[in-house]
């Protein structure tokens, strides 16, 4: 009995170093596929880990709505001017002012649906068991059974 729940420890902390490299080798991959303009996006990366019995889950959210926009794109809309009177910018080097304008909408770039998929997660698994993996073997769990 006590060499099953050992051999159980083994297995579940080898899983989760696993688990640790899979998760660093996404957020590495995320990390390179993000859009990037002031960081915010990139700095509000959330991950957290729950293991349980024999599942073990990773979960990486990008809380900022900014994910939303860049990934799935946004509809056309209208912008109102809103700590100042009018909007200002610029067309063909003539200085505009507008009190609101219609926004044509933008089109998603998909790259955390693209790059967080399932597929990759299983690349990222099977790298982590081959970059770890060869340092624990069965017998190293079963004693050479």
């Amino acid at each position: 009995m006590a060499d099953t729940k050992e051999t159980i420890a083994k297995v579940r902390a080898h899983g989760k170093e696993i688990q640790q490299v899979a998760v660093t080798r996404m957020l590495r991959e995320l990390d390179s596929k993000v859009p990037y303009k002031t960081g915010k996006l990139h700095d509000s990366v959330k991950v957290r880990n729950t293991y349980g019995q024999s599942v073990f889950k990773t979960e990486i959210k990008y809380p900022s709505q900014i994910a939303n926009y860049t990934n799935d794109g946004t509809q056309r809309h209208v912008i109102y001017a809103r700590r100042a009177k009018a909007l200002r910018f610029e067309i063909r080097g003539k200085t505009i002012f507008a009190k609101y304008v219609f926004h044509p909408g933008t089109k998603g770039t998909k790259w955390f649906s693209k790059t967080a998929n399932q597929a990759r997660w299983g690349m990222a698994l099977r790298a982590a068991v081959r970059g770890r993996g060869a340092n624990l073997s069965p017998r190293d769990f079963f004693g050479g059974l």
